[in-house]
């Protein structure tokens, strides 16, 4: 190997051995942000007739999605549903189920 390359070596090394020893606690952890600092959030009681409106929405999101319809479609219903009802769908990423919200973002129904 020659000269330069033995000194680029040894610099990352020398680097990384100093990073190690000054980088903060956690830096690395995956639970670096602590449970007991987060609260869980408000949410106001829905009124009755947005409940319905939810389920109403629920129902024909989920049947548009098993009907095979394309996103765009699904995005036009979205659409349509906000501006009849104030209530928008949306599809949890891990469970793939439905749940609405209000246009504050409050929850107001979730699928079973």
């Amino acid at each position: 190997m020659d000269r330069d390359i033995k000194r680029l070596i040894g610099v990352v090394v020398i680097g990384g051995v100093i990073f190690l020893l000054t980088r903060p606690k956690g830096l690395f952890k995956a639970s670096s942000i602590k449970a007991k600092n987060l609260a869980q959030p408000k949410v106001a009681e829905a009124s009755n007739k947005d409940y319905e409106n939810s389920i109403i929405a629920i129902k024909a999101m989920r049947a548009a999605i098993t009907a095979g319809e394309p996103a765009a479609v699904l995005e036009d219903i979205n659409r349509e549903i906000l501006a009849d009802y104030n209530i928008k769908v949306y599809q949890d990423t891990t469970s793939k189920k439905l749940y609405t919200c209000n246009r504050t973002g409050q929850e107001i129904a979730r699928e079973k």
